[in-house]
C-alpha cells in the first residue's frame, strides 16, 4: 500500500472507533488530540464538541489545551468581549475558565505527547488575566482592529511549570 493508501486506512478505522463509542468526528478542531489526552489520561472524552473536553475526576470535566510546537504553552482563544470588565470576569470564571476546574496542558512531538501538565482554573484565570484585560482594555477603547474581535491570550512554560502539576512524562 501506499503512504495514502495507509492513511486512508487508518483514518477510516478512526471514524468507525469514534462511530461506534460516541466520539464524535476527530477531525473537528483539536478532537484528536483532546480523545489521545483523554486515553492517556485515564479520562472519559466528552460526549460532545462544545463544552467540557474531558471527564476526570470532576464531574462538570475538564479542559485540554495542547502544543504541538517544541514548547509548551496553552492557548486560550475565542473569547467573548464584553463592554464592562467585571460582566467580562463574571464571563471568564462562570462560563469560560473556571467553569472546569481542572486544566491539562500538553506538548506533542511527532504525533506522541511528551509531557502532560495538570492546572487549577484558579491559577489559569490569574495568568492570564493581566493578558487578557490589556486586550480587553485595547479592544473596548477603540485601539485595535481586529479581524477576530474576540479575546486570546497563552500561558507559556515557566508559568505552567511554576504553577501545574506535571501528571505525565513519556518514557
Amino acid at each position: 500500500m501506499t503512504p495514502e493508501q495507509q492513511m486512508a486506512h487508518h483514518i477510516e478505522c478512526i471514524f468507525n472507533i469514534c462511530i461506534e463509542n460516541g466520539l464524535g468526528d476527530p477531525t473537528a478542531g483539536g478532537r484528536l488530540r483532546e480523545i489521545h489526552m483523554a486515553g492517556i489520561l485515564g479520562h472519559k472524552i466528552s460526549p460532545t464538541l462544545t463544552g467540557a473536553d474531558g471527564i476526570d475526576e470532576e464531574p462538570a470535566g475538564c479542559e485540554y489545551k495542547s502544543s504541538t510546537t517544541s514548547t509548551l504553552k496553552a492557548s486560550y482563544g475565542g473569547i467573548s468581549v464584553f463592554p464592562k470588565w467585571e460582566k467580562q470576569m463574571q464571563y471568564l470564571i462562570n462560563d469560560k475558565i473556571c467553569k472546569y476546574k481542572n486544566h491539562y496542558c500538553s506538548r506533542y512531538e511527532s504525533g506522541k505527547i511528551v509531557e502532560i501538565w495538570k492546572l487549577n482554573c484558579n491559577d489559569v484565570l490569574h495568568l492570564l488575566e493581566p493578558k487578557l484585560y490589556r486586550k480587553w482594555k485595547k479592544i473596548t477603547e477603540g485601539k485595535v482592529q481586529l479581524k477576530d474581535p474576540r479575546l486570546s491570550a497563552q500561558i507559556g512554560k515557566a508559568q505552567i511549570m511554576k504553577y501545574g502539576e506535571k501528571v505525565y512524562e513519556r518514557a
